[in-house]
């Protein structure tokens, strides 16, 4: 019987409305294979930029971290160029108070020696030549007391000049 009612043009719009049922199953089936691959893509896609998302934080938290240590060094140098003109300061005052205090020395080196020349020439005379020396009683007296004043300064020089 169910063949004799399904003839004709009854029978073609039931195996249509059959064929369409099963394109539209078949369609969606395939729409919902789609959905689930689009969901999956989507978790996935999800999952990466969350992932991405955490590689950046750490990335910038690496690039502060960077950052201070740059502003660090910086400072050091920084503090380092001055401490470095400071000590270039003292060294270039120190190097003049060296060069005043060698050419204070030269000079009294020649004092010494002139002084000492002197006393050499002196000490080659007996006591008793300073009396008959020329110039009167009054210049060798002085000349003896002048003698006697310098020698103590002399030997305090000496001790100076040693040290």
């Amino acid at each position: 019987m169910l063949n004799r009612a399904l003839r004709g043009p009854e029978a073609l719009s039931a195996a249509m409305l059959a064929a369409a049922m099963m394109a539209a199953d078949c369609a969606a089936a395939q729409e919902n294979k789609d959905l689930q691959q689009i969901e999956r893509d989507l978790h996935d896609a999800k999952a990466a930029a969350k992932s991405l998302g955490e590689r950046g934080q750490a990335l910038q938290t690496e690039l502060d971290i960077l950052r201070e240590r740059l502003v660090a060094a910086a400072s050091d140098a920084q503090n380092a160029e001055q401490e470095l003109t400071s000590e270039s300061q003292i060294l270039a005052g120190l190097e003049e108070e060296e060069r005043i205090k060698t050419a204070d020395l030269a000079r009294k080196r020649q004092e010494t020696a002139l002084t000492l020349a002197a006393l050499q020439r002196l000490a080659l005379r007996p006591p008793v030549a300073l009396i008959a020396a020329p110039g009167t009683p009054l210049e060798t007296v002085r000349g003896a007391l002048l003698l006697r004043s310098a020698v103590p300064t002399l030997r305090q020089r000496m001790q100076t000049l040693r040290l």
